[in-house]
């Protein structure tokens, strides 16, 4: 919902600061880095390591380079 369908940031996320999934500051940082934000938060970024699998991590990271221009 904060990233948007296309990773650029829905209109709640750009006002939250959602960070944009095909800038290279995001597609820069390793899959362990990312993982590490989805499961444990980050500033504004809750945690979800309690409600997703570490396998279905792995898949949004993948999904998150899909976004790479």
């Amino acid at each position: 919902a904060c990233h948007g369908a296309d990773g650029t940031g829905s209109a709640t996320g750009k006002k939250m600061g959602a960070h944009d999934f095909a800038t290279a500051d995001v597609q820069g940082m390793s899959d362990a880095d990312l993982a590490t934000i989805i499961t444990n938060g980050k500033n504004k970024m809750p945690k979800y390591g309690a409600s997703i699998k570490p396998e279905d991590i792995k898949g949004l990271v993948a999904y998150i380079r899909t976004f790479k221009k």
